[in-house]
């Protein structure tokens, strides 16, 4: 997994390569891998939120669309430049990019 820093984050547009690996893991049974997790993203078009959504449903997470500093655990973010960043940054919440 890989893991960027709430403070720095790798910008560029990863799509095709983000959800490549995960392929795999769309035919197998639900896994708890992310149990407990609660994840919203930002800055990632309306096709890759999708996608994301259903892995991370499938890897036992909780996707959220909506951003609540109080409620998430990690941020997917394909950049620094949003309210969402900000304000996940600012409450110390794990943010990762969608290769991760």
């Amino acid at each position: 997994l890989m893991l960027l820093s709430s403070r720095k984050i790798k910008a560029g547009n990863n799509s095709s390569r983000a959800t490549a690996p995960f392929q795999i893991l769309r035919k197998k049974s639900r896994v708890e891998i992310l149990k407990n997790v609660i994840i919203c993203v930002s800055g990632v078009d309306k096709n890759e939120k999708d996608n994301l959504h259903e892995l991370i449903q499938k890897l036992g997470g909780n996707f959220e669309r909506q951003f609540h500093a109080f409620q998430c655990t990690h941020l997917i973010s394909n950049g620094s430049d949003s309210a969402k960043y900000e304000e996940a940054s600012k409450h110390g919440i794990t943010i990762v990019s969608p290769a991760w």
